[in-house]
């Protein structure tokens, strides 16, 4: 057992939401650190109270069970157990044992002691010990350093049916195809670099655990996936059923890419497939394969934007337009122009983002602006069309 003990570094104190921290004073890199804790990803554990809170209403439920698979000092699970009444045990598990020494301190400071568990173990052999029906979690949250694909399957076999499977990814030069044979390997996915990377860095992981939940005959809806701040966040929610699996399967394809002209489409079948730009007829580049269905369910956009004022937070403005433009993107088209990418390559001015928005919906076009960028535009509208929209 994980006694508290007098701490016996140099620490600092922390507030969020509700909840107050103590952790090790920071070390210049991650890895370096003793017990890790990244004041920086407080915006990141805002999003999944909220996150976790709509799903509440939702799906109701009560006396619900968590894994924090990688808690280092605790900040995440302990704010769920601080800030969500509905949470009755939050398994607090890391490798590192003074990173435990850190949660086990910090639950008690923030008086849910009895509501946490210390686990010292490895994410995967912890998730898999809790694979049994009767031992699953409502919400399996992963937030490793680099990439959470290790971690997917243990994961998902953790988590109940209607539960939440979480992740966090920081590996953005992979996932956005700057180390196209490391994409290959952890995502089976060829990806280029592009000017909406960060979206197919959300896409293509969503795809993967897509893909792992199948092969155990679960399906996993996206519910909130987002981008910020250098990192991709998912939150998933499992179900049974076949047709349940097929119809996201069905929504997994590609994206031919031109990076002459800046020319995109996603295609659902590799048969569609150009080769040819049919812009400029410069070889094209096919990404994928990439998840193209929403990235938002627009009933926990609006719980969550609902709920904002019900959490103390501390960028509460920001958080409240974030959510908003995720409630603009609900049914746009996947993938995005960066206009001042486009006003650049043509040397012209840049127009403002509403204008354009709203001129391509004059001409019968889906359009919106986006939470990832604050140039970009979601459109389903090809890409002249969009230069000439921007053109003066």
């Amino acid at each position: 057992m994980w006694k508290t003990m007098e701490l016996w570094m140099e620490t600092l104190k922390y507030h969020e939401g509700r909840t107050i921290l103590l952790a090790p004073k920071p070390a210049h890199a991650p890895s370096k650190a003793i017990a890790f804790y990244n004041p920086r990803m407080a915006f990141n554990r805002d999003i999944s109270v909220l996150t976790l809170k709509a799903h509440i209403k939702i799906v109701s439920g009560e006396g619900l069970r968590i894994c924090d698979a990688m808690t280092g000092v605790g900040a995440r699970g302990i704010r769920y157990a601080r800030e969500v009444e509905e949470v009755s045990e939050v398994v607090l598990n890391d490798l590192n044992p003074i990173a435990l020494q850190f949660a086990e301190y910090n639950s008690h400071l923030n008086k849910v002691n009895e509501k946490t568990r210390i686990v010292h173990d490895e994410a995967n052999r912890a998730l898999s010990l809790a694979s049994t029906p009767d031992s699953r979690f409502d919400l399996v949250d992963l937030d490793p350093f680099g990439t959470p694909v290790p971690y997917i399957d243990s994961g998902v076999r953790a988590l109940k049916i209607e539960g939440i499977f979480a992740a966090t990814a920081t590996d953005l030069p992979v996932l956005q195809g700057i180390h196209p044979r490391a994409a290959d390997r952890r995502y089976g996915a060829s990806i280029y670099p592009t000017d909406y990377g960060h979206e197919l860095a959300i896409r293509v992981l969503i795809q993967k655990i897509i893909r792992v939940a199948a092969a155990h005959e679960l399906a996993s809806y996206p519910i909130f996936c987002y981008y910020a701040d250098h990192y991709v966040r998912v939150n998933l929610t499992l179900k049974r059923g076949k047709e349940n699996i097929n119809s996201l399967l069905d929504q997994i394809g590609y994206v031919e890419h031109c990076h002459e002209c800046g020319y995109r489409k996603s295609l659902l079948h590799l048969n569609e497939f150009s080769k040819l730009c049919p812009i400029c007829r410069r070889e094209l580049k096919l990404i994928g394969p990439v998840w193209l269905g929403p990235l938002f369910d627009e009933t926990y956009c609006r719980n969550m934007l609902g709920l904002v004022a019900t959490v103390p937070l501390r960028e509460e403005n920001r958080i409240r337009k974030f959510l908003s433009l995720t409630l603009e993107e609900v049914n746009s088209p996947a993938l995005f122009y960066s206009l001042s990418s486009i006003c650049d390559r043509l040397n012209i001015p840049q127009k403002g983002l509403l204008g354009v928005v709203d001129d391509l919906r004059k001409l019968g076009y889906r359009a919106s602006r986006t939470h990832i960028k604050g140039d970009a535009v979601k459109t389903d509208a090809p890409i002249n069309v969009v230069e000439e929209v921007l053109k003066p």
